[in-house]
C-alpha cells in the first residue's frame, strides 16, 4: 500500500516503524531536513522537504514518486501516478508526465473547500489543456471510492453525506465526459482516457 505520512512526531516515527516493517510503499513529508535524512537512511523509504500542513506540498509528490519507481528499475509505461487531481497546476502534471508515466485523476466528486481540493470543473479544465499539449495518451480516468466495506459501518453526519454524494465512479459517466465534450474534447480523445490508456498500462 502506497502511504503518505505527514510529520515525523510521536506518531508518525511510530507508524513508519510498523508500515516500513510490513513492507508498505511509504512518504515522508516533515520541515526538519535531519529527520528526513535518518529516515530515508533507515527506513529506504521516500521523503519530501516542506510544510505537511501545505496542500501544495501534499499534492505535489508525483515527480519524486515517479523518479523513484524508475530508478528501481520500473518501466515507465506501467507507472501510474494516483491522485493527481489533488493539483490543478498543469506545469506539475507535465514534469509527472515528462517521465513517460501516467497520471489517474481519481477524486471526482470530492471537491472544493471542504475537502481541500480543486473542484471537478477545474479538474475538466486540467484534462483538456494536458490533452491540447499532446499528453492526451497518458491520462487515465479513475475513482478511489469505497464501494464495499468489510467491517464496522461507516458513521457519516448528514453534511458528511451529502458532501460525498457525488464521490463515487458513476460521476465520472454523468458529470466529467458530457464536461469534457462541451469543452470541446472528440469522441476520440475521450476514449483514449477510458479504454485505450488503460489497455497499453496494462498491456503485457
Amino acid at each position: 500500500m502506497k502511504i503518505i505520512i505527514a510529520g515525523n512526531g510521536k506518531m508518525g516515527a511510530a507508524l513508519i516503524s510498523q508500515l516500513a516493517a510490513e513492507g508498505d510503499d511509504l512518504t515522508l513529508i516533515d520541515s526538519n531536513l535531519k529527520v528526513l535524512e535518518s529516515s530515508e537512511e533507515r527506513y529506504d523509504i521516500m521523503v519530501v522537504h516542506g510544510n505537511c500542513a501545505s496542500m501544495e506540498v501534499l499534492t505535489q509528490a508525483g515527480v519524486k514518486e515517479a523518479d523513484l519507481l524508475i530508478a528501481s528499475g520500473a518501466d515507465p509505461e506501467k507507472i501510474a501516478i494516483g491522485h493527481m487531481c489533488g493539483s490543478i497546476d498543469a506545469s506539475y502534471h507535465e514534469e509527472v508526465l515528462k517521465r513517460g508515466v501516467y497520471v489517474n485523476l481519481d477524486r471526482f466528486g470530492l471537491q472544493g473547500e471542504l475537502f481541500h481540493t480543486p473542484t471537478d470543473e477545474q479538474r475538466m479544465d486540467l484534462i483538456q489543456a494536458l490533452v491540447d499539449k499532446g499528453y492526451g495518451g497518458k491520462i487515465l480516468l479513475g475513482h478511489d471510492s469505497v464501494n464495499v466495506n468489510l467491517g464496522r459501518p461507516i458513521v457519516m453526519t448528514e453534511m458528511m453525506r451529502e458532501s460525498l454524494k457525488d464521490a463515487n465512479i458513476r460521476t465520472i459517466g454523468a458529470k466529467v465526459l458530457p464536461g469534457l465534450k462541451k469543452r470541446g474534447m472528440s469522441d476520440e480523445q475521450i476514449d483514449a482516457l477510458l479504454r485505450a490508456n488503460p489497455q497499453s498500462l496494462f498491456a503485457s
